[in-house]
């Protein structure tokens, strides 16, 4: 078992989004497959896809047990990411710590990162009913019935934001996609990951003088797809 050693901290915290199309409740899967084994230490890896979409910075994929993260460096002026299709393409990746098999598959989604964020905040707040009946005596019975979990999400307004012009903006001003679910996931600096599908039941922004933009997002997840993956649980085995 682990020792408490070191506090969690917000540098590092990522919010990721999605877009959800149609009536399902998860974005468009797509399957990578590497068209190469990789070394350990490898800094890039050669990968097609089922589908062609853009795999974007720090993006990670699964292969198996070894983790390859997407680490496009800022000279190389790839905005949009890097669009990988049927035909073999390079990408490069953060020093794998573990070689990579040819063939091997990750599956991901297309997921933008929420950029300037100065504060995002999960919240699970139980709701309970009071069920107090003649047998309680002076005390108090309550039912947990639900949990109501959400993100508030704080930043600053980025240009070329693709999470915010692409995936939150569209919703919040068009009537037609007001409907749709966002997928959205929560990661902090120690590994707990929050995922599921949301809807945003606020947004504002400030644009006063002399200031930069700023914008204010409330994520709730909705149905029983919520899904927590503690950071730490390997230290408690």
């Amino acid at each position: 078992m682990g020792f408490p050693s070191k506090e969690v901290v917000s540098a590092g915290t990522e919010v990721k989004v999605a877009v959800i199309s149609g009536t399902g409740n998860t974005p468009t899967l797509y399957t990578v497959t590497m068209e190469a084994a990789a070394l350990l230490g490898a800094t890039s890896i050669s990968v097609s896809a089922n589908t062609a979409f853009y795999l974007q910075h720090d993006m990670e994929l699964m292969f198996g047990a070894v983790r390859a993260k997407v680490n496009i460096p800022d000279a190389a002026g790839l905005a949009d990411g890097i669009l990988v299709g049927t035909t073999p393409t390079t990408v490069p990746v953060v020093a794998l710590l573990a070689p990579i098999a040819d063939n091997a598959t990750a599956t991901t989604y297309e997921l933008f990162q929420l950029l300037g964020i100065t504060d995002a905040s999960p919240q699970e707040q139980p709701q309970s009913e009071d069920t107090t009946d003649m047998k309680s005596g002076f005390g108090q019975k309550q039912t947990i019935v639900g949990i109501n979990r959400t993100i508030q999400v704080n930043g600053i307004r980025i240009v070329g934001d693709r999470a915010m012009y692409e995936v939150i903006m569209p919703f919040l001003t068009d009537d037609d996609e007001v409907q749709k679910l966002i997928w959205v996931e929560l990661k902090t600096s120690n590994g707990d990951l929050r995922k599921g599908p949301c809807r945003i039941t606020d947004g504002s922004g400030q644009n006063q003088v002399r200031t930069s933009m700023k914008y204010n997002l409330t994520f709730t997840f909705q149905g029983n797809l919520f899904q927590f993956t503690s950071g730490d649980a390997a230290l408690f085995v």
